[in-house]
């Protein structure tokens, strides 16, 4: 499993809808949970964080991607990553279990 950086651009892309643009300023495919009204939230929440403090935001989102067809399986994100914990982490509702099943790292 690698950690993808999520740029601002992209972030932008995904709260005006673009899946498509977003993935390709990331380099991955996004799945449509991406645009949900959760993760809405969540990118303008996480946007607001990097505006406020532009020296942390490429630790604020992060993909969590794995397998060489780089298959995004969930997000991370991490402020003051030197003395607290990740603040938000999700798994993609719709991971097949394959994928799940096939991934190395603890169970």
């Amino acid at each position: 499993m690698r950690f993808v950086e999520l740029s601002g651009g992209a972030m932008s892309a995904l709260l005006d809808g673009d899946l498509s643009e977003a993935g390709r300023l990331a380099g991955v495919s996004l799945p449509e949970c991406f645009v949900t009204g959760s993760a809405r939230w969540l990118g303008r929440f996480r946007l607001d964080q990097m505006a406020a403090d532009p020296g942390e935001a490429r630790w604020m989102v992060r993909y969590a991607v794995v397998g060489d067809q780089g298959l995004v399986v969930g997000h991370a994100g991490f402020t003051d990553h030197l003395t607290r914990p990740a603040r938000s982490r999700s798994a993609i509702p719709s991971l097949p279990a394959s994928v799940a099943r096939d991934t190395p790292g603890p169970r």
